[in-house]
């Protein structure tokens, strides 16, 4: 039998097998520990009462019965009339959790958000650099995810409440942002979007998109989805599906104040500027207005940059227009980090951007002012630019790109006219002399 080939290593001669699984031991140290720590962390918030996963296991607890949309949370730290108020698809989902005692429930939960963390930012960096290793990009993300987690607001009110955004986030950016490979399990493109809409409506708006990018076969499997999750709720529980699309969906106060400054939502901006209700065909055009210009912005980022970008540009525009977007919502801040330091099509600034962006959301500034009890709707000056700090900052990128794209389109054309001038003459002159 041939010796292992070996080299010299501290005067010592090991094999080169045995080195490289050092160096692979080594590599996945820290990756390792921050996966513990993440861990370790989520165990310890199980131990407390998150109200998120409370209202979705109560919905998996209710959903069978006549009072899915009525039954409401109780206990100690819990605000009145926290409820269920997804579909009943959702609800549905939870209904395995809703058998086990709670700290189990939310334990799982918990574990399932830190998976979830760890693949948003894994997907994150293969979408802004597909030419990057999956097994470095795995390594960062581990080490990325706590980071992450433990410095974004977003992503630390989901965790802290037992939210979903994370988990919706990760399989909506892994089933659009890689139209060249095969989806989880063989899944056609679309399939894990439909879910997603059908589990929270808000990513519904990544259909028209997708049909307006040319993307037509994902569009309608997304559709089919949806349709599918949907008709199977209306066979399985038909009164909570009837209570759900006739009444409660459009039930927006429902879910909480719109004037509240956890709402980082167009609207909730208005209102907070107005210092009371908006006049509604006001709220309707400009929702209509920026609703067409994002999904047009996002079609174009697609075609001329990357299905990454038009995704990331998307989902951006679905958190303004959306009634309700909350600042845990804003889980896409990851996405948007990675694309605006590791992307080819980064802008020039992108990583100083980057890095403005990141202490908004790190700080979590809408928090900074007097909030609760419809304190928002007295907000002046400086307190409104806090308090709509995430509305403002998500504007802000959005037209930056659109006005940069302009330009850049604009100043390539002239380029093109130019060339086309400059080498006219000469293919004339040529042709002539031949």
């Amino acid at each position: 039998m041939r010796p292992f080939p070996v080299r010299e290593t501290d005067g010592r001669r090991l094999p080169a097998d045995a080195l490289s699984v050092r160096r692979m031991n080594s590599e996945w140290l820290l990756p390792a520990a921050a996966v513990g720590v993440a861990l370790v962390c989520a165990f310890i918030l199980a131990d407390r009462r998150q109200i998120d996963i409370d209202a979705y296991v109560l919905g998996g607890t209710h959903v069978f019965k006549h009072d899915l949309y009525v039954v409401q949370l109780t206990g100690p730290g819990v605000a009145q009339g926290i409820g269920f108020t997804y579909p009943p698809f959702a609800a549905l989902l939870f209904v395995p959790l809703s058998h086990l005692p709670v700290n189990i429930a939310q334990q799982i939960w918990e574990v399932t958000n830190v998976g979830a963390a760890v693949a948003l930012v894994f997907w994150s960096i293969r979408a802004a650099k597909p030419e990057i290793a999956s097994r470095f990009a795995l390594r960062q993300a581990l080490v990325l995810a706590l980071v992450a987690g433990g410095v974004l607001e977003p992503l630390r009110d989901t965790m802290y409440l037992g939210q979903i955004n994370m988990v919706l986030g990760a399989a909506i950016l892994r089933d659009l942002a890689f139209p060249d490979e095969p989806g989880p399990f063989g899944a056609p493109r679309g399939v894990l979007t439909g879910i997603a809409a059908a589990i929270k409506l808000t990513p519904l708006l990544l259909i028209p998109y997708l049909f307006w990018s040319g993307q037509r076969r994902a569009a309608w499997t997304a559709a089919a989805t949806f349709s599918a999750c949907s008709f199977v709720s209306f066979a399985a529980v038909p009164n909570a599906s009837h209570q759900f699309w006739t009444k409660d969906v459009f039930a927006w106060r429902r879910v909480g104040a719109p004037e509240f400054t956890s709402n980082q939502s167009l609207r909730a901006m208005l209102i907070r500027f107005h210092h009371g209700p908006v006049p509604v065909a006001l709220l309707l055009s400009v929702t209509a207005v920026v609703t067409v210009a994002g999904i047009a912005l996002a079609v174009f980022a697609h075609k001329h940059h990357s299905p990454f970008l038009g995704v990331l540009v998307c989902v951006a525009t679905g958190l303004l227009v959306s009634p309700v977007s909350w600042t845990h919502h804003f889980v896409w801040i990851v996405p948007l980090f990675a694309w605006l330091t590791l992307a080819r099509d980064r802008p020039r600034y992108g990583r100083a951007i980057a890095c403005f962006v990141g202490l908004v959301f790190a700080f979590g500034l809408p928090w900074w002012v007097p909030h609760s009890d419809s304190r928002e709707l007295a907000e002046h000056r400086w307190q409104l630019l806090i308090g709509n700090s995430y509305v403002i900052a998500v504007l802000a990128i959005l037209m930056g790109f659109a006005v940069t794209s302009m330009i850049g389109r604009s100043a390539d054309s002239q380029r093109g006219e130019e060339l086309a001038n400059a080498v006219g003459p000469s293919v004339k002159v040529t042709d002539h002399s031949s």
